[in-house]
């Protein structure tokens, strides 16, 4: 949309004449001009009232209060018109996420086992493949406000499912730069845990 505009703006500039270039360049200034004018007047007014707020004069304390009330009203009223967020859609997402990773690292795997990939390459597929994709799920479930209560505890588990699984794709990820087995066999437990954490939220959205 913004290059659109960037482009019907340059042709328009290239069509006009001279005159026509230079009228506009006047009005843009104009305009300009305007804009500082009302930008100075408002900073000017802010600090007016400010001083009086601070001097506890009646009409700045008053209208603050009027400000502050409109302010909560309209939170509280976009609080009550949003209704709950369902989140059973998000954890359809983490599973697919889930499958998607996991079938990823798989291919990886049996690269590496066939001795067409080396450890070192076996970490990057989850340093540059998977561990963002889990950071954008991260992101996501960290982003989701006015939850269903009865959901809370599906939320929860997720954000727990994600916190496992991030950190033990970040472990992973080193053992097998160390090409440390030990390392690698220790992993495994905490994946346990991350799947047992994906699918308690799974069980949490299925309805009963």
């Amino acid at each position: 949309m913004l290059l659109s505009l960037v482009v019907i703006g340059a042709f328009g500039l290239y069509v006009m004449n001279a005159d026509e270039r230079d009228r506009l360049r006047r009005r843009l200034l104009s305009l300009q001009v305007t804009v500082i004018r009302l930008s100075a007047n408002a900073l000017e007014a802010g600090a007016v009232f400010v001083r009086a707020f601070r001097a506890r004069q009646f009409w700045a304390r008053t209208a603050a209060a009027v400000l502050m009330m409109i302010a909560l009203a309209s939170v509280a009223g976009w609080t009550l018109i949003r209704p709950p967020l369902d989140i059973k859609g998000e954890i359809d997402n983490l599973v697919a996420t889930e499958a998607s990773t996991t079938a990823a690292y798989d291919t990886a795997v049996a690269q590496f086992r066939l001795g067409t990939m080396t450890a070192a390459a076996l970490a990057q597929v989850i340093d540059r493949r998977i561990r963002p994709e889990l950071h954008v799920a991260s992101m996501r479930m960290l982003s989701l406000e006015n939850v269903q209560r009865e959901q809370l505890a599906m939320l929860e588990k997720a954000k727990e499912y994600l916190r496992l699984r991030e950190e033990t794709w970040r472990l992973r990820a080193a053992a097998l730069q160390k090409r440390d087995m030990v390392a690698l066999r220790r992993v495994e437990a905490s994946d346990r845990a991350a799947l047992a954490a994906l699918d308690a939220a799974v069980q949490t959205a299925k309805p009963r």
